[in-house]
């Protein structure tokens, strides 16, 4: 035990096992409750639920994980989750099976800013752990085609509750870092607040309505991505291989995140992000034609999310006092549940009265807002954080 304390395989088994989890359990949702006969609006309303479950739940998780040990909070979370996946594919009445789902994803979410923190403060380089989160997702996307076409729809939850069991055994075997492991990294971490750290301050409510933004519309499109490539023709173990290969482009962002992330200012990393947003959207929006929607989802859509966790954890390291920081990721967490509410009710009724081509226009506009809000903003540049090497 005090050899897995701490070690590699405790991150590994963290990190893997959480995202395939993630996958399974949100991938194919639309698909899932589409073909089993509910509407996109109710698709929506279950999606909705579960982001306002998050909401009520993430500022308490978070809350608890400054004040207690984070790991036995968060493990907690996974035990019911893992017990919970197992029910989920038996239930059929709709009430009862947004319920269930709701209570599900509250728990992803509420344990997913520790899980991201702990790799920042961990005795090894951020890229080393974090990528086994993109090869998890990469790998439960896949698996969760196969085994819905293969093998039974509700098969891929039940994997997926084993999947949260690994990771809790992972979680609770990870430790900070400390100053005999690395001692800049530990100085960075330990050091005093900066100027203008605040608990929350001006800059972490602007970044709140831009980061509100980015997770409505990219949550939006993870929910509906997979039913638009199955109305161009796709099968959905093929469109779960194009997400599948999306989520490997990750690979880069990570694997050179000390590089890039520690160097580059905060807005120029926000610009960037959004404006791979409306190059995605505008194709989806303006091109119908499945190979070219493919290739925009591949080029981008992994890239820009997996590039704004790593920004979201800078951000908040850049304008956050470090002994609210747990505090001020659950609220950032929860926040973006919040707007993801109100995206996925306006788009699921988008959808029930129009295309996937009008939903993709509103995306498009809302990005291209994102972008004037950030160029508005006095969020710092936050060159002096070193979370990522």
């Amino acid at each position: 035990m005090k050899q897995f304390r701490g070690s590699y395989c405790s991150y590994f088994l963290m990190y893997f096992f959480y995202y395939l989890s993630l996958a399974m359990m949100q991938g194919l949702i639309s698909v899932y409750l589409m073909d089993r006969g509910y509407s996109a609006s109710q698709v929506s309303l279950t999606v909705s639920a579960s982001l306002a479950a998050s909401v009520a739940l993430q500022p308490v998780v978070g809350a608890l994980s400054d004040r207690l040990d984070k790991r036995l909070v968060c493990g907690g979370l996974l035990a019911i989750n893992g017990i919970l996946s197992y029910v989920f594919p038996m239930l059929s009445a709709f009430p009862l099976l947004a319920a269930v789902y709701s209570l599900m994803i509250a728990g992803m979410n509420g344990t997913n800013p520790a899980v991201e923190q702990m790799a920042t403060v961990s005795r090894f380089p951020y890229g080393k752990i974090r990528v086994w989160g993109t090869i998890g997702y990469a790998v439960g996307t896949q698996v969760s085609g196969i085994l819905y076409r293969y093998v039974s729809p509700g098969a891929m939850y039940q994997i997926c509750g084993m999947g949260m069991v690994l990771c809790m055994a992972g979680l609770l075997g990870t430790q900070d870092v400390t100053a005999e492991d690395r001692p800049e990294k530990a100085a960075a971490r330990d050091k005093e607040p900066g100027k203008g750290k605040m608990a929350f301050g001006k800059d972490f409510l602007w970044y709140l309505v831009i980061t509100g933004l980015f997770y409505g519309a990219t949550n939006v499109n993870s929910t509906f991505l997979p039913s638009m490539f199955q109305e161009q023709g796709m099968t959905i173990d093929l469109a779960a291989t194009v997400i599948f290969a999306a989520t490997l482009m990750e690979f880069p962002i990570v694997m050179f995140s000390g590089r890039l992330m520690d160097r580059m200012k905060n807005k120029t990393l926000l610009t960037a992000v959004f404006s791979l947003l409306v190059i995605q959207f505008a194709v989806y929006a303006l091109v119908p034609f499945a190979p070219v929607q493919a290739a925009a989802a591949f080029l981008t859509k992994s890239v820009a999310t997996m590039a704004y966790i790593m920004i979201n954890l800078k951000v908040i390291a850049s304008i956050v006092d470090k002994r609210y920081q747990m505090t001020a990721l659950a609220v950032v967490a929860a926040l973006k549940s919040l707007f993801t509410v109100g995206f996925q009710t306006v788009c699921g009724y988008l959808l029930d009265h129009g295309t996937y081509q009008r939903l993709y226009l509103l995306l498009l506009g809302v990005s291209v807002f994102g972008i004037l809000l950030i160029l508005a903003s006095r969020i710092p540049d936050g060159t002096r954080e070193r979370l990522f090497e």
